[in-house]
């Protein structure tokens, strides 16, 4: 059966629950949540803050950085602030946070053009099903005269994509299952990512849970966190600046190369929410999924 080989990736001699070993302290459930929760106030609060002192109005820095600024700033402060914990109560190297790993360039690669697959057959069965359509009346410039907003935003979701699979994948699945038992990190990680990022659709929060769950064994899967950073950054970019489409029912873009919007039954288009809230994206994750069970079992047959 397929899950059999998910559930070989949930080994605790698993090389990613290993390297977290190596620190001296491993916190148990209630302080990696709270320190979840403090990164994120430390990262967030002081930016906001401090943009609102200098620039008074946050409208001037749309206008210079589209919504750049806001994915590159506080993520960055993120992922240091994660760094200063590993290093100075657990003990360890930052980099054995899934960042230890050969040929990391063609893994991130790799990440980048598959989840821009996995977003593009999403959209091409709502296409099919005609849950999508061209909306030409967009009030945003869109095309090729867009570009440079366009790869602004790129540089923002690399940043942003990368910073939350350093922190929900390759940080909090690592401890937990590391201290405890790997499906405790996986649960644990898939459930908080899906409840901060929530929504009042049942759908929307299930593929969240299974967004969350996929890249988890993708990083298990590979011993490295690089190829679910470029995953995650693309499928980002990919809708809200390459089709133009609402991101996880919050976040639109200034620039788009296309406007797609939604049409028809919201099981079906994703609603407001979008794609993320779509029967068909379910579909998508859920093939991932079995996929990756796939390949661990050719793998571990190979190491037999």
């Amino acid at each position: 059966m397929p899950t059999s080989g998910l559930a070989l990736l949930l080994r605790k001699d698993n090389e990613v629950f290993d390297l977290a070993r190596r620190g001296r302290r491993l916190p148990n459930i209630l302080m990696a949540i709270l320190a979840i929760f403090m990164i994120i106030v430390v990262s967030f609060v002081p930016f906001a803050v401090a943009t609102d002192v200098i620039y008074g109005n946050e409208d001037a820095l749309v206008e210079i950085w589209g919504g750049a600024f806001y994915l590159i700033a506080p993520f960055l402060l993120s992922i240091v602030s994660l760094g200063l914990w590993v290093r100075g109560y657990e003990r360890r190297p930052f980099s054995t946070v899934g960042l230890e790993a050969q040929s990391r360039l063609k893994k991130y690669l790799v990440g980048l053009a598959i989840g821009f697959l996995m977003l593009a057959a999403t959209i091409g069965m709502r296409a099919l099903a005609g849950t999508v359509e061209f909306d030409p009346s967009a009030d945003r410039p869109i095309g090729v005269g867009v570009v440079v907003g366009v790869m602004l935003m790129l540089a923002g979701f690399l940043v942003q994509g990368g910073a939350e699979e350093i922190l929900w994948r390759g940080w909090l699945v690592q401890v937990l299952g590391a201290r405890y038992v790997p499906w405790i990190g996986l649960l644990a990680s898939s459930l908080l990512f899906a409840g901060l990022h929530g929504s009042t659709s049942i759908v929307a929060n299930l593929n969240l849970v299974l967004f969350a769950a996929f890249l988890a064994f993708y990083y298990l899967y590979e011993g490295s966190i690089w190829g679910a950073m470029g995953w995650h950054a693309t499928w980002n970019w990919a809708q809200a600046s390459f089709f133009g489409i609402t991101l996880s029912g919050a976040f639109e873009t200034e620039h788009s190369l296309m406007n797609l919007r939604p049409t028809g039954s919201p099981l079906l288009s994703g609603g407001d929410f979008g794609p993320e809230a779509s029967l068909f994206c379910t579909a998508v994750f859920l093939m991932g999924l079995v996929i990756l069970a796939l390949l661990s079992k050719r793998s571990a047959g190979r190491t037999r």
